[in-house]
């Protein structure tokens, strides 16, 4: 395999296709907070991973997660200013969202740009 769309191509590395959304930042008029707007994007193939050892101690201290996943993508998923959302079917065909954490690259390898996008799934209490 000579480049990158030929790794994500490969059926045992890449997993699919996601939903990222992003969230602008809120504004505030007259003292009361106006959401900002909503985009999403899908992000091309990807591969959606569970994390290994060396990527568990790169969670935050504190950070109680349900779920944390690497994404390795081309897209452009983004921590701040506002984390990204990024959305998947399981295996069940039930959604599930994780929260943009830490970005590992922009890498260039295989003849294109990709990033390791840390992902944790949270319980709201």
């Amino acid at each position: 395999m000579s480049d990158l769309v030929d790794v994500l191509l490969d059926p045992d590395i890449a997993t699919g296709d996601y939903v990222v959304t992003r969230h602008a930042l809120p504004t505030y008029v007259e003292g009361v907070r106006i959401a900002g707007a909503v985009s999403t994007f899908t992000t091309g193939l990807a591969s959606l991973q569970p994390l290994s050892g060396a990527d568990l101690k790169l969670l935050p201290e504190g950070l109680h997660v349900t779920d944390a996943r690497v994404l390795i993508t081309t897209a452009d998923v983004r921590v701040r200013p506002e984390p990204d959302t990024v959305a998947a079917a399981n295996e069940d065909g039930i959604v599930e969202t994780w929260a943009a954490f830490h970005i590992d690259g922009p890498w260039i390898a295989h003849g294109g740009v990709h990033r390791n996008v840390y992902l944790a799934r949270q319980e709201i209490p």
